[in-house]
This record gives C-alpha cells, sequence and structure tokens, in this order.
C-alpha cells in the first residue's frame, strides 16, 4: 500500500469547477485572487451614497445650534445620479464637487443594495433616513433623523469594502479538503474556474459465472438462470463513496479460457487505465471457480491474502499486478476477488475496498510518513485518513 500510494497518491488533475466536483479531494490550496471579494465597495442598503466629510461640516454646525436653530436646521444633497446593482459603468457619476456651482449643496449618489459606490463616496444613508423633494434632483435627510445620522454616520457606513468579505490571498479551499457545497458558491464569488483535485482511482467492477443474465426480465431467467445483481450493486455502491469512478466490466463466462479472460484484464488495466479490479465470484473451491488462476497464472499477480476469517466474505482474495515501463518504474494494479453472493460482495466491498480506496484518493499526512520508514507508522497514516469499519480494528 505504502509503495501505491506514492506511486499514485500524489497524482492530481485540472478540471473546471462544476457541482461534479463536490465530494472529491482538493489537491492545492485555493486562494483568493487580487482585489478579494466583493470586488468593489458594495452598498449594504438601498439609500444615498455621501461623502464624510460634508457631514463633518454639517455635524459641526448643528453641534454649535440652540435647539431653536436645530428646529429650523436642513441637511440637503444634491443628486449626481443613480447606480443599480449590476451597474458595471459608474462614470456617469461626476468626481466633480459641485457644491461650489449648487448653492454649496453637498452632492449625493441614490445606490441600491449590492451596487457599486462611487470611489469618491464613502458612507450611505439608508433610504428610509431620507426624502427627495418633488423635482428629483434634492434629497434631504428627515428632520427627526438628523441627529442620529450626524452621530452614527462614519466612513464606511452602511458599505461593504473590496476584499472586506473575503480577502485577497486567502484560503478558501485547503489542499487535502473535501469539496462541499458551501466551496461551490465561494469559488464562484471568487471567480475561480479551474482547480486541481486528487486523482479518483478508476474501479472495473467484473461478474462471473454462467448462471448470470444481463437482464432481469423472468421470462428469460429460468433453467437455472438469473440476474446479475452484483455489478449493479457494486456500481452503485461504489459511486456514493466519492473516491474512485467505477466502471462496468461485464459478465464472464465460466466456460472461457483461462488466456481469453487474462488478455481481456490486461487490455482493461494496461489500456483502459483501470487501477483496482474488483470480481464477484469464481474464487471458491468449486471446479469452475478460476479466477484465482486467472490473476495469478495468466496475469502474473501476487496474492496477499486468499482466505479470511469472516462470514460473509471468506473466499475474499487481495492480489497485485505490476509491470514495468520501458523505463525501468514499475506500476501497480490492485485486484479484489470477492464472493458471487451479493451480501457478501456488498459487504466486503464496504469493509474492505471502501478503505483501500480512500487511501488511493484521500492520501496521507506525507510529512509523518516521509520522516519515518517505518511501516506501521504509514499503516497508522492510512487508517487515520480512511473509513475503516471499528470491527477491523
Amino acid at each position: 500500500a505504502k509503495s501505491l500510494w506514492f506511486e499514485s497518491g500524489s497524482a492530481s488533475t485540472l478540471v473546471s469547477v462544476s457541482s461534479d466536483l463536490v465530494g472529491q479531494i482538493s489537491a492545492a490550496d485555493i486562494r483568493v485572487p487580487s482585489p478579494g471579494y466583493p470586488n468593489y465597495n458594495s452598498s449594504i442598503m438601498d439609500g444615498y451614497a455621501v461623502k464624510t466629510s460634508d457631514l463633518v461640516v454639517m455635524k459641526k454646525l448643528y453641534d454649535g445650534m440652540d435647539e431653536k436653530e436645530r428646529g429650523n436646521f436642513r441637511i440637503d444633497f444634491v443628486l449626481d445620479g443613480k447606480v443599480f446593482a449590476g451597474d458595471s459603468n459608474t462614470a456617469r457619476i461626476s468626481s466633480i464637487d459641485k457644491s461650489s456651482s449648487n448653492g454649496g449643496y453637498p452632492t449625493a449618489v441614490y445606490v441600491t443594495t449590492g451596487a457599486a459606490v462611487p470611489n469618491e463616496y464613502d458612507a450611505v444613508i439608508p433610504v428610509e433616513d431620507t426624502k427627495e423633494a418633488e423635482t428629483g434632483q434634492i434629497m434631504c435627510i428627515i428632520d427627526d433623523k438628523i441627529a442620529s445620522v450626524l452621530a452614527t454616520t462614519k466612513p464606511w457606513t452602511w458599505i461593504r469594502p473590496i476584499g472586506c468579505d473575503i480577502a485577497a490571498g486567502s484560503i478558501v479551499l485547503s489542499k487535502g479538503e473535501k469539496i462541499q457545497p458551501v466551496h461551490m458558491a465561494l469559488l464562484a464569488q471568487c471567480g475561480v474556474n479551474q482547480i486541481s483535485v486528487k486523482y479518483l482511482p478508476k474501479v472495473g467492477i467484473l461478474s462471473t459465472g454462467n448462471e448470470l443474465l444481463t437482464t432481469n426480465n423472468k421470462d428469460q431467467c429460468q433453467g437455472g438462470k438469473i440476474p446479475d445483481a452484483n455489478r449493479p450493486l457494486l456500481l452503485s455502491q461504489l459511486a456514493t463513496y466519492g473516491n474512485c469512478k467505477p466502471h462496468d466490466l461485464g459478465i464472464v463466462s465460466d466456460d472461457v479460457s483461462i488466456e481469453m479472460i487474462s488478455d481481456k484484464l490486461q487490455n482493461v488495466l494496461w489500456n483502459d487505465g483501470i487501477d483496482v479490479i474488483i470480481s464477484t465470484g469464481g474464487i471458491s473451491m468449486g471446479e469452475k471457480d478460476n479466477m484465482e488462476q486467472v490473476f495469478v497464472e495468466g496475469m502474473g499477480g501476487k496474492i496477499h491474502f486468499g482466505r479470511m476469517e469472516m462470514k460473509p466474505g471468506k473466499p475474499t482474495t487481495f492480489i497485485t499486478i505490476d509491470k514495468e515501463s520501458s523505463d525501468g518504474t514499475i506500476w501497480r494494479k490492485l485486484v479484489v476477488a470477492l464472493p458471487g453472493n451479493p451480501v457478501s460482495a456488498s459487504v466486503c466491498t464496504e469493509l474492505l475496498v471502501r478503505p483501500c480506496l480512500d487511501l488511493l484518493h484521500h492520501g496521507v499526512d506525507v510529512s509523518e510518513v516521509v520522516n519515518s520508514l517505518d511501516e506501521q507508522v504509514f499503516i497508522r497514516c492510512a487508517v487515520d485518513n480512511a473509513t475503516v469499519h471499528c470491527e477491523l480494528m
């Protein structure tokens, strides 16, 4: 397992961001590009963007007045335009201070929730604290709101500044983290279109036996014939794990020669890129149970265990098949030969195959493994990163 993981455990694939990635493992830290999110100063409220420097002047005047003077005090703004959510062009909003040409009135811009606040404005007064003149050119603060607006409106009041939600450079998806639906939202918000994910092992599901039919037509299931339940069962079961890509390898008859079955499976492993074969049936002690011969004699496999003290699942056999490339690299494939009984096949897949696929897909904490050649350290790291049933611990 250790050599196999170092062979393929660090492999990754660059993929487009889509909902299909949920459940997969990120192969790298994903950082938010500059300038962060949001990428513009965004209004939190429907209201009017203003300059707090204008309000500072108004507050000094207001604070120096007596009650009677305050009762006659008005704060008027000349409207300098409108910006709605989704408007990308704020160039029509003048950056020129019109106070010198409009009787000394400061300017304001109507903005909706989520709209871009023009750069020269640094606060928003909620619309409920204001009213517009009938002409639509003047906005003023409601009389009984003047004191609170002047007291509470500071720079960035009711504005989400650039990068305030998600700062540029922050990590929204960590290396080794399982991708969740919330990550899809974060990646979309940050404009990330491609990410690297851990390689998903390709797992081939093979059924064996003369009695199996690809159909569940009851008229054909006669004379010792039964529908093949194992392939749809295991293909569906593996699909729920999120740690592999299951592939249907069909049914192999007991009467096909060992050579023909071996050639087919060699092609599946080395040409089609299948990493793990899960076979059901043909692995026990019967006269036509020949899958062990196929994997060992026909394909050069090595048996690591061939019987288990477990029911269901006693005949389960684990085999590795190696191939040397032209540059001397040894490539390894895994075979798990399971009993033909559907319950046995399903239980053994959950208890034995799933932790193995977790290891291949999720990987282990390399820092711990590299610093120690102790096989038990590697096994412990693998177990900690896999879904292992308590009865196997």
